[in-house]
């Protein structure tokens, strides 16, 4: 049965562990920014630039971070850069959603992780009687109901390869050519 002596021991011990091991270690955080944020369906060179700048140490600094990142599928062909740096640039194939994970190291071995889908967008105008995906929604163009997608837009640039549309409610969404 522990005794009193014995639960001051261990938290002593635990307490000398911790500290003892050069002190307390921060996580970083990890982001990831995708541009275009989605993939055009059937578009098989489709480049994507993947960057994790937004990413930091616990202190707000960028200094000394590490980064790995990992894509299921893997890229078609690596255009800029390597999966080791911030930001590089590749082409996946547009046949199915793209996994995306980013792994960042602190020089302190402080770790943190994000992942994102690069989600895949029909290149056709879909009815919404034949479901929207999970990155539309159901709007009225000119009185048709059709799946948009859900982010709004400002002008076709933003819109990869899909247009701008001014759906029925006023508001601006990317819709398939």
């Amino acid at each position: 049965m522990p005794t009193a002596l014995n639960r001051s021991y261990v938290r002593a011990l635990a307490t000398l562990v911790l500290s003892g091991c050069g002190g307390r270690v921060e996580a970083p955080t990890a982001d990831i920014d995708l541009s275009p944020a989605f993939l055009c369906e059937g578009n098989a060179t489709h480049a994507v630039a993947l960057s994790g700048k937004r990413s930091r140490n616990a202190d707000g600094s960028t200094d000394g971070l590490d980064f790995a990142w990992t894509t299921h599928p893997a890229p078609l062909e690596l255009l800029q850069g390597s999966e080791s740096q911030v930001e590089w640039v590749a082409r996946f194939d547009a046949h199915a959603p793209v996994a995306v994970e980013l792994a960042v190291t602190a020089d302190d071995g402080g770790t943190a992780s994000r992942s994102r889908v690069l989600p895949l967008t029909r290149t056709t105008a879909t009815p919404c009687s034949a479901g929207c995906l999970a990155h539309e929604l159901c709007a009225a163009v000119g009185g048709a109901e059709l799946c948009v997608e859900a982010d709004t837009c400002t002008g076709d640039d933003e819109c990869g390869c899909l247009e701008c549309w001014v759906v029925d409610d006023g508001s601006r969404h990317c819709l398939a050519r």
